[in-house]
Parts: C-alpha cells; structure tokens; sequence
C-alpha cells in the first residue's frame, strides 16, 4: 500500500473510530443516571419493572465496555482500532506526509495594502510563515503526547479489565441464581466496577480527538456534542422521574 493510501486509510478509520466514541458516550449518558441517581432508579422500587431496569443498566454497561475494547485495543489489522492509528502514529514515514498536510498554510489575503504590492506580498508571507511555525509546535507537541497517552491508558489496570470483559462478562449467561432467585450478574462478579464504563470513556477522549486532530487536520465542539447527549439522557429519564 502506497503512503498516500495508507494516510488515506487512517483518515477513514479514525472518522469511524470518533463516530463510535460518539455512539458509546450516548449510552454512557443513559447509562450514569441509572447508577448515580436514587431517585430516579427509585421510581421503579417495589415494582416488577425493577428487574427490567437492572437489565438494562447491565446491558447498557456491557454494550459501552464491549465498544470501548473494539474502539480501543482490537488488533486485528482489518479493525478500525486506536491501536492500529497509533501504530501508524509511530510510522516516521506516515508522520512526515500528515505533518506536512497539518502545517500547510491557510490562504491568507491581506487588505489595505492595494496600492504596495510588493508589501502586501510581504505581510501574507509573514502571517504564512507563522501559521506554519504555530501548526509546526503544535504537531510536534501532540504527537509524542498522544502517543504515550494511549500507551498509558493500554498499560493501566482499566484497560486490562475492559479488555477482560468480554471473556468475564460478554461469555457468561446474564441470568445467574442466588438462594433460589434469579439474579443479574454484577460487574463486581467479575472483578469488574462500574465507574469502569464511565472511566474508559473519560480517558480515551482527548487520545481519540487528538489522532483525529492529527491525521484529517479537523476537530469537533465537544461541549455541543457530549452536552446534547446529556440533555437527550435527561429528558428521556426526565419522563420517568415524573410520571
């Protein structure tokens, strides 16, 4: 594969990578109130509906986990994974092409100079040369940190029990008896937490943004994003709370 198929590739993967983060903190929104909000899981207290809420903070907590490991840590070459875009990262040919495209200058049009030609040149010239020298300090700050962002993260107990999950969790019936009584399983069962769903979110965010920042040169408004899936997760728990 050519360089410039594979930066082509990489720019793929990590648009799909970001949608998929997108899609797991959705479910991490409905999710949270389910685990930190009494009064909303209180609404179901004493009722048959409480199994079918601790079904579904299960299985939302399961679905968001099984995402992040995929997002994350699936080394299949075929995988639209981090780690696959993070070994490109370390790919000192594949860093010369995207670090050229970061670095490439606006257009720059000064005004008020028509009648100078010559020092209208010299202005737009100025402004380019810093816009690449900024792009330049950026790129080189980023990608070292980045890198040993995710490094870290992979290297960290969170990771080694999202990785597990699936084999702990995902490879085990939900439905367990205790002292007669059918019971969900807990993610305690399993040497898992439930704080682990919210955590590998958190930690793989600014990884996930700056690779996408990196490779296709673009970013997002995060407030606009993840606040709007907390408002959509208020408003649907919102019913329930006051019905």
């Amino acid at each position: 594969m050519s360089m410039k198929k594979k930066v082509e590739k990489f720019a793929f993967v990590i648009t799909e990578i970001v949608n998929g983060y997108f899609v797991a903190d959705q479910k991490l929104a409905l999710l949270l109130p389910l685990l930190e909000d009494k009064e909303l899981f209180g609404v179901w207290d004493g009722t048959a509906g409480v199994s079918g809420v601790e079904a579904l903070r299960l299985t939302l907590y399961m679905a968001i986990l099984s995402d992040m490991r995929a997002l994350l840590f699936d080394n299949d070459k075929r995988a639209a994974s981090l780690e696959q875009v993070v070994e490109a990262l370390k790919n000192e040919h594949f860093v010369k092409v995207i670090r050229k495209r970061f670095c490439k200058p606006s257009g720059v049009k000064v005004l008020g100079h028509d009648d100078d030609e010559e020092m209208r040149q010299f202005v737009e010239e100025q402004v380019q040369d810093q816009q690449i020298k900024d792009a330049e300090e950026t790129f080189d700050r980023l990608l070292p940190q980045t890198i040993q962002l995710f490094d870290k993260l992979k290297a960290s107990k969170l990771a080694s029990r999202v990785s597990d999950a699936r084999s702990k969790m995902i490879s085990h019936k939900e439905i367990r008896t205790v002292d007669g009584q059918r019971a969900l399983y807990n993610p305690t069962d399993f040497g898992l937490k439930w704080g682990d769903a919210s955590d590998v979110v958190l930690q793989s965010r600014d990884i996930i943004f700056n690779c996408n920042l990196l490779i296709n040169n673009s970013s997002y408004d995060l407030d606009s994003f993840l606040g709007g899936h907390k408002k959509a997760a208020s408003s649907f728990w919102g019913v329930a709370k006051n019905a």
